[in-house]
């Protein structure tokens, strides 16, 4: 089903009517069903939300995740079959002999651009065709400010903006456009993407830890296999959809319970609401996941190495 069906069922129930007349109360009530889209979403990964890829990545390099991969959880080499470990930033300075060097993604957070900065010049912003309804707006740093909000409309195809950023915090859309946006340095090296169904670009970087070796898909290259949540999207037409399939009427109850969040008195019933949608949740993991093949951890036997001085270990 499609965000006009959860429009539909949430409207009737709290006794909207005509929202095609009133675009203000459409665009108000899109609003709450995307931040209840949200909270489900940040709930549990649900089935269907995962998904693989392949990415090569030279040793010891900061990489830059594309927008289609949301939250990494979990990564290994694809020739060696090595998993690697996750971590944030403060394992590296625990100790100086730093015992976790190797096989690692460190996580620095999210970026808007996906490449170090070498041209700080005026960038530029590109478009398939000119729609001056669409505003970009760059947050950044300049030689003379720590920070710097510029909006252009992209009454052209290409649009140049007047600051020149020596680092970015942010860039961002008003409204979703009907192509992708890209975003350049002087020199037409790509900086970011932004895509046709997001307001923002928006890059997850890692650190790549050094590797004694590469793998026998390249001599100088390492390539990974990665299991990421894809991101939710925002919801703005009829025909747009919640990622996952079958749950479109918790999103409905999710939507019922943000609207309820904000009556005075209705506390308690936003409560049950919250109650019923987790529970909701819970059956559908388990309906569509109870026959998916779980991982299987072998204890390891007790009898083995019990008349040795040796510890043996059953693979």
């Amino acid at each position: 089903m499609s965000l006009g069906y959860v429009i539909s069922e949430v409207a009737s129930a709290v006794g909207l009517t005509s929202l095609e007349l009133n675009p203000d109360q459409r665009k108000w009530l899109i609003n709450k069903i995307n931040r209840a889209a949200e909270e489900l979403w940040e709930q549990d990964d649900l089935p269907g939300s995962l998904k693989e890829c392949f990415i090569q990545a030279k040793s010891n390099v900061e990489l830059a995740l594309p927008p289609f991969v949301g939250e990494l959880r979990a990564a290994r080499e694809a020739f060696f079959k090595e998993p690697i470990r996750l971590q944030d930033l403060r394992p590296k300075y625990h100790t100086n002999s730093w015992p976790n060097e190797w096989h690692l993604f460190r996580y620095k957070g999210y970026s808007p651009v996906k490449t170090e900065i070498i041209n700080a010049t005026l960038p530029t912003a590109k478009i398939l065709i000119a729609d001056p309804s669409i505003t970009v707006t760059i947050v950044g740093s300049t030689i003379d400010a720590n920070r710097v909000s510029e909006s252009k409309d992209l009454s052209s195809a290409n649009v140049t903006f007047d600051s020149s950023f020596i680092s970015y915090e942010s860039i961002t859309l008003n409204k979703l456009p009907k192509s992708n946006i890209q975003i350049f340095d002087a020199d037409n090296n790509e900086l970011a993407i932004i895509y046709n169904d997001t307001l923002a670009a928006r890059y997850a970087l890692y650190d790549i830890s050094n590797y004694p070796y590469t793998n026998g898909f390249s001599s100088t290259c390492a390539i990974f296999e990665i299991v990421y949540k894809i991101p939710l999207k925002c919801l703005e037409n009829d025909s747009d959809s919640f990622p996952v399939d079958g749950f479109d009427n918790i999103l409905v109850v999710k939507s019922l319970q943000t609207l309820t969040e904000g009556e005075e008195g209705k506390e308690q019933r936003a409560i049950l609401m919250d109650t019923k949608a987790a529970r909701l949740i819970k059956k559908k993991i388990e309906h569509k996941t109870g026959s998916v093949e779980k991982i299987l951890n072998y204890p390891r036997r007790k009898t083995l190495g019990l008349f040795s001085s040796y510890n043996y270990w059953d693979y």
